[in-house]
């Protein structure tokens, strides 16, 4: 008979607390180790040779030097100190004191360069134009070329990096542009740029504060300055929206809005712009046309290339100046504009709506209560031009007369032209046909005009036939009638001078249509001297 067989030994299960002792071994073994990995990555990143490991693997251009790397403390933290951006020549064009960066980690594993936050701060910027026309800046931070390889092991184009928030500060800003030269100081940029498709140009929000900025232009002859910098604007590819441009200087301020579009071929714009520009930047854009500045409002402007075309609701301005002419409180608007390069000047083509002055004055004379209600000009190698108006006034050296129904021609090109001009009152009309002579290399402009006038009395008689003694003036009777011919001289010693007129008769002949007997005098070169002659036809 056999034994019963002996029950199987119960292994006794360990109390709980030794298997929480365990697991708790594990994580902090897990943890030492990770803390070890990342405490040996960190400082070997903060190496020479891992700083140069990572560099490596950015693939940097040639022209783009970083003098130090940190990651951390923290994970998703990334810096840069001293990092250079320098032309072929080794001229340096941007110097980053600092720069910080906070990673999106979860994005980084998955092979996406997201950026949460950026800050940049650098010391100087320089932005200048290569051989080819592109910005030299643009040029040494591009990627240098991948070798060629087979298409099956090429690497698809990377994404667009996305800068969630961006802030940038650099001290000094230097753009050299053909024609254009200009400087910023205290320039901060905050902005940022969403993720997009691979190889699709990037977009984004930004803006920008500048303290001072300052630009000149035609060789440094013209430059212009203000105290304060704003701009708002939107990036969508080629397509840059301006949302707000203010730009201040003292209590001048001059705002706009604009859309501006750039392709390989052309950069076209729109803008909309008002505000007030003072002495200085009003002489800049305008030399010696506004020298106490102006108010505008309404501007609208387009651009294509060199090409310009647009309106002005409304320009106002205290006083305007055309050489030897002036205007007290002169309101415009401008219905239509366009400029275009031409060989010598530009082509140009305009249409004032309304123009107005409380006072016009030049040449010993001046109109008071000036409205022209149009006036057209078209510049196409020679200037057309047509207004017509009328004045509550005219002062002559000899008194006032009016009302005063206005009209004016002219045909002029960049040496000279034709002028015609009628001047109705109640006491007299008068037609003058004008030759004008220019030198642009002598600044000297001289004008011959062919005066008419019939049944002048008054102020009006009193200054056309100043020259006339007391007896041929009662021979003429009450409203004589003549043709005469003066030289006119406009000139002046420089810019600054002021403007000097000489006038002269060259030839004459005066009659009365009411005289009797008939009478008539000729211009001998000295004086008046009558003539025998019959009267001839003077009428306009």
């Amino acid at each position: 008979m056999n034994a019963p067989s002996p029950a199987p030994a119960v292994t006794p299960k360990p109390p709980r607390s030794t298997w929480r002792a365990r697991a708790l071994a594990l994580l902090l073994g897990l943890a030492l180790a990770a803390l070890t990995l990342w405490t040996a990555v960190y400082f070997w990143l903060g190496s020479s040779p891992g700083r140069a490991q990572l560099l490596s693997l950015a693939d940097l251009p040639a022209g783009v030097s970083v003098r130090a790397v940190r990651w951390g403390p923290a994970p998703d933290s990334l810096a840069l100190g001293a990092l250079t951006v320098s032309d072929p020549t080794g001229r340096e064009l941007a110097h980053v004191t600092s720069a910080s960066f906070d990673l999106g980690l979860s994005a980084l594993l998955g092979g996406e360069l997201v950026v949460d936050r950026a800050e940049l701060a650098l010391s100087h910027l320089t932005l200048a134009t290569t051989d080819d026309g592109a910005l030299d800046l643009v040029a040494a931070l591009r990627p240098p070329r991948p070798p060629a390889v087979a298409t099956a092991t090429r690497k698809a184009p990377a994404r667009t990096p996305t800068l969630d928030a961006v802030h940038i500060h650099v001290a000094e800003v230097w753009l050299d542009l053909p024609g254009l030269q200009a400087h910023l100081r205290d320039l901060r940029l905050a902005g940022a740029l969403p993720a997009a498709p691979a190889g699709a140009p990037p977009a984004g929000e930004l803006d920008l504060v500048a303290s001072a900025c300052h630009a000149t232009w035609n060789k440094a002859r013209r430059q212009v300055g203000f105290d304060e910098c704003r701009v708002a604007a939107s990036v969508d590819g080629h397509d840059l929206t301006v949302r707000s441009l203010t730009l201040r200087q003292r209590e001048e301020v001059l705002m706009a809005q604009g859309h501006i579009t750039t392709t390989t071929a052309s950069t076209t714009s729109r803008w909309r712009a008002w505000g007030r520009l003072g002495r200085h930047e009003a002489d800049q854009l305008l030399p010696g046309s506004f020298p106490l500045g102006f108010d505008f409002d309404g501007l609208d402007l387009a651009t294509d290339g060199p090409n310009l075309a647009g309106s002005l609701a409304t320009l106002v301005a205290p006083r305007w100046s055309a050489g030897p002419l002036s205007a007290d409180h002169v309101a415009l608007a401008i219905a239509r504009f366009t400029a275009a390069p031409g060989l010598l000047v530009p082509e140009m083509d305009l249409a004032v709506d309304h123009l107005a002055a409380a006072r016009l004055e030049g040449l010993d004379w001046s109109f008071e209560g000036l409205y022209v209600p149009s006036l057209t000009g078209d510049l196409q190698k020679r200037l057309l031009a047509e207004a017509a108006g009328w004045s509550s006034s005219w002062t002559l050296p000899t008194g006032t007369v009016g009302p005063v129904d206005l009209t004016l021609a002219a045909d002029l090109k960049l040496t000279g032209g034709r002028l015609e001009a009628t001047v109705e009152t109640p006491v007299g009309h008068v037609l003058a046909l004008g030759t004008l002579k220019s030198s642009p290399l002598t600044k000297r402009t001289s004008f011959v005009a062919d005066l008419r006038f019939r049944d002048v009395a008054g102020p009006l008689a009193d200054a056309l036939l100043h020259d006339l003694d007391d007896d041929q003036r009662a021979a003429l009777g009450p409203t004589p009638r003549g043709t005469a011919e003066l030289d006119v001289d406009v000139d002046r010693a420089d810019r600054f001078s002021p403007w000097q007129t000489e006038l002269e008769w060259a030839l004459g002949r005066l009659d009365s249509a009411h005289a009797t007997p008939p009478t008539a005098f000729d211009w001998d070169g000295y004086a008046w001297v009558s003539t025998s002659a019959p009267p001839e036809d003077t009428t306009p």
